[in-house]
């Protein structure tokens, strides 16, 4: 049995080609995004996503703690 962690990473995350922002809308049937208003939206695991973050932004999107 997976574990909810891998349960959720296992769920594929929808993107901006152009920003790689997450927050992308539909409206009236199209995607597009919402910080930039691209139209080519991707789609791939959470992991793959970090990935691709980190090789544009030179960070991650999100630091782990160490706590």
């Amino acid at each position: 049995m997976t574990n909810n962690h891998e349960q959720y990473n296992s769920i594929p995350v929808y993107y901006c080609s152009e920003c790689l922002s997450l927050r992308i809308i539909t409206l009236d049937g199209q995607d597009f995004c919402d910080e930039c208003g691209n139209i080519t939206i991707k789609q791939c695991s959470i992991e793959e996503w970090e990935e691709l973050y980190e090789e544009v932004n030179s960070n991650k999107y999100i630091e782990e703690s160490n706590n």
